[in-house]
């Protein structure tokens, strides 16, 4: 109608006093005010140039996908009266414009109007109000175009390899249109007005009446050829979505390998058991979207695996869904090549593409259908093992397991009710054989042989008892030396634990990196040196210790060492609080460790130097007495050895 729908305004109040409902395809925003098409059909008419042809390759897809839809019954579908289908919609593969890529939405509104008027039969006049209305500003009083949108349109736009930007576009509004088709199908109407409610709630109930979208949460394709394997492809399907209607009535979903994402609780409720009962009429149907290029081994497509996954999560839950599978048509490439060596026609090479995709799709959903049979097999036959856990119901679940495994399905669920059945088996088998060793031994005369064979029985069952406490210990230890490689804090009993086997004395923190081995006299004459510095201190002197540990020993916790000198740590001197003394009596003596403690407090240095810069701007003497950890041997009281001197010069 080319203005926005505005027509409609005047009968909302009609329909809401007479609660009437009226219908419209649901469409992305237009690409500008005023315009007729959304951004991804302006896209297909930048890199076209014609809307005639646009045309053309649009009515082509949606022939497709009327042929598919109207192929099976898509309302016995939604309501889970016939099982899920397969569709199959070729993409053609289109030529990208030599002026490159479009920079901007006002730039592809422009080349549709363009395009418009090469049409025939449009005239000058109505391609002239269409530039006008293309031209407007938006947001203004306006409804919500991509224009507004349009940075994050932009960025968000997926760039598949061996896909050109129109082919990316054409195969992402024939998501939507074939999302629209099957809504019409499946009876799944999209209200444009309905009476009441608010415009949130009533974008809720509408995407819960719609089919759901699953999109792949990436692309891979096969690489450069030499060896490297399938590499993930840029662009999230998803977010391009968002950005091109934000308020979109479907509801949307990504998979993968891994899981299966709903933007909605749109599974909620439909599952087997009263409630569907209650709602027989509810319909859900899921699309999972699979991008395909049969042709092209190179090219970009959505992971099969994924997709099998999906599929398969979708049959657990019950809900029916359709595999939108949307395949790549160059078969008018292919024919060219082709043409010379076996004389086929781009017709010839589109059926064989179809063939080839119909049959790996088949392959695809098979390995779903058979990994949730064989989850059901398991389940059954855990089922029937419940009942006689020794035996033949034993046998079976392990055999069903076995199965679910080659087929690939998860067997997380199964080895748990394995391993309950194997510990019911277990305790079913003590119990008789408790049972048949007291009826032996009460037996007179008592047979030799059938004690001997139950005792046999019992000497295999207190092995398997020895095994499993032998493997729960190592797991346990395992699991606390992981526990102590995270950096936990040691306890006491492990520290005294270790000092013992190093058969070393406690010391400070601070000399711990003194003790080489097992030497424990290195950092104990370092201790006794660094008394011996503060005992020789000047009357008056201010006596600064490395820590508050070593403060607190050299003067048994006084602050004094007699003739009116104190004793602080290094934060204590750099504080504040701490004043120096002008002239010679108010020396400042500063101990330090070198090597420090191992690891360190944290500030000392920085301590140290604020410190001697105090005691500097207070006319102090400040003397540094390094008790220093050199090289070079053993020195005697009298002398030291050779190089000693050398290495006291050096430190």
């Amino acid at each position: 109608d080319g203005g926005g729908g505005g027509w409609f305004r005047p009968l909302e109040g009609l329909a809401q006093r007479m609660g009437v409902t009226i219908y419209q395809a649901p469409a992305p925003p237009p690409v500008a005010p005023g315009s007729k098409v959304d951004f991804l059909e302006a896209m297909l008419q930048w890199h076209s140039g014609n809307s005639t042809g646009v045309d053309l390759v649009l009515r082509e897809v949606q022939d497709a996908i009327v042929a598919e839809v109207t192929s099976f019954p898509v309302d016995k579908v939604a309501r889970r009266e016939s099982p899920s289908v397969a569709m199959h919609v070729p993409v053609p593969l289109l030529r990208a414009s030599p002026n490159g890529e479009p920079s901007g939405v006002a730039e592809m509104a422009a080349a549709a109007v363009d395009a418009r008027k090469k049409r025939p039969g449009v005239g000058g006049d109505a391609a002239s109000s269409a530039t006008q209305a293309s031209t407007q500003t938006p947001g203004v009083g306006k409804e919500v175009t991509a224009a507004d949108n349009e940075r994050e349109l932009f960025a968000s736009f997926p760039a598949w390899r061996g896909w050109t930007q129109p082919s990316v576009a054409l195969t992402l509004r024939a998501v939507l249109m074939t999302a629209s088709a099957l809504t019409a199908a499946a009876g799944m109407q999209q209200p444009m007005i309905e009476g009441g409610g608010d415009a949130k709630e009533e974008l809720s109930r509408r995407r819960r009446r719609a089919p759901q979208i699953l999109l792949p949460d990436a692309l891979v394709h096969g690489g450069d050829g030499d060896g490297d394997g399938a590499v993930s492809e840029v662009g999230d399907v998803r977010a391009a979505f968002n950005a091109l209607w934000p308020n979109a009535p479907y509801s949307f979903g990504t998979y993968g390998r891994d899981s299966v994402s709903s933007d909605e609780s749109y599974y909620k409720g439909f599952g087997g058991g009263g409630e569907e009962k209650k709602k027989r009429n509810e319909k859900r149907l899921v699309i999972i979207v699979n991008v395909s290029a049969p042709g092209d081994e190179k090219a970009a497509e959505s992971d099969g695996e994924g997709m099998v996954n999906a599929a398969e999560t979708l049959l657990e839950l019950g809900i029916p869904f359709v595999v939108l599978t949307l395949w790549q048509d160059n078969a008018l490439a292919r024919s060219v090549v082709a043409g010379g060596r076996a004389g086929r026609d781009a017709k010839e090479e589109k059926n064989q593409l179809r063939v080839l995709m119909e049959k790996r799709t088949r392959i695809l959903l098979g390995r779903s259908v058979k990994r949730k049979e064989a989850r059901d097999a398991v389940r059954e036959a855990y089922s029937r093992a419940k009942k006689a856990p020794q035996g033949r119901g034993f046998v079976e679940l392990e055999e069903a397991l076995a199965e679910a495994r080659a087929v690939g399905a998860d067997a997380g669920e199964g080895e748990v009710m394995l391993e309950e059945i194997r510990a019911q088996a277990r305790e079913a088998e003590e119990s008789a054989l408790a049972a048949a060793l007291t009826a032996a031994c009460l037996q007179v005369p008592v047979d030799v042989p059938g004690l001997k064979a139950n005792l046999q029985r019992a000497k295999v069952v207190l092995q398997r008892y020895d095994a499993a406490v032998s493997a729960a210990a190592v797991s346990a230890a395992a699991a606390a030396s992981a526990a102590g490689s995270t950096g936990a804090p040691a306890s006491l009993d492990q520290i005294l634990g270790g000092l013992v086997k190093k058969q070393q004395e406690p010391t400070f923190p601070e000399l711990e990196a003194w003790c080489v081995g097992s030497a424990q006299a290195t950092a104990s004459e370092a201790a006794a040196c660094a008394a011996s510095i503060a005992l020789a201190a000047p009357e008056n002197a201010t006596v600064v210790a490395p820590s508050s540990l070593v403060a607190s020993c050299l003067a048994f916790d006084t602050k004094s060492l007699g003739r009116n000198r104190r004793v602080v740590s290094v934060t204590e001197a750099a504080s504040d609080a701490l004043t120096f003394e002008d002239g010679e009596d108010g020396v400042c003596v500063c101990i330090v460790f070198d090597p420090p403690a191992v690891g360190g407090f944290g500030g000392e240095d920085a301590a140290l130097a604020r410190t001697v810069a105090k005691a500097k701007a207070a006319g102090a003497p400040c003397v540094v007495a390094a008790v220093t950890l050199v090289g070079g041997g053993a020195c005697e009281r009298g002398g030291g050895t050779a190089g000693a001197d050398a290495a006291g010069e050096a430190a």
